[in-house]
């Protein structure tokens, strides 16, 4: 076999490598699948590395790997919620492994707004109603207060006779 029909790996990493997490312990990834002629041969895998990033108070873990099922993307499950990731993929041919793209970084999702929004209106209406309800509570005792007083007034005064 001629030097130039050799097989080899491919020499370019995936394009337009992208992650989105939307739910904390899910990372979903895209990327461009790459041609035949940028693979040179075929595509037989497709790998995503990711890591957790060390923080002040972690230690950085392991790489961890999984083949994508599908050429353009996979979904990596099981992470930690709080935690930011460093992820990359890259294809093999039968050649072997080739160029693995840039890192690409993923933090944890914001706390979603509605969910923040929920919890105030529920804490403030949940005030509303405490406040509602001491008012009428104070109102209903100063009434009795007040008929009782009435009922003092009003009651004749009796004169016993001891004949």
């Amino acid at each position: 076999m001629s030097p130039a029909l050799l097989p080899s790996a491919p020499m370019i990493a995936p394009r337009n490598f992208t992650a989105s997490r939307r739910v904390s312990s899910t990372i979903l990834l895209f990327w461009i699948p790459l041609t035949l002629s940028e693979a040179q041969g075929f595509v037989t895998t497709y790998t995503v590395s990711y890591r957790q990033r060390a923080t002040s108070s972690t230690r950085q873990l392991g790489e961890r790997q999984v083949t994508a099922i599908r050429s353009n993307g996979t979904i990596v499950t099981g992470l930690q919620e709080e935690a930011t990731y460093l992820v990359q993929v890259w294809a093999s041919t039968a050649a072997g492994a080739g160029v693995r793209s840039p890192i690409v970084t993923v933090s944890p999702p914001p706390a979603p707004i509605i969910s923040i929004l929920m919890t105030i209106i529920v804490s403030s209406i949940a005030g509303l109603v405490a406040m509602i309800s001491l008012a009428v509570m104070v109102a209903v005792v100063a009434r009795g207060h007040r008929r009782m007083k009435l009922k003092r007034r009003q009651a004749p005064h009796t004169i016993q006779n001891n004949v």
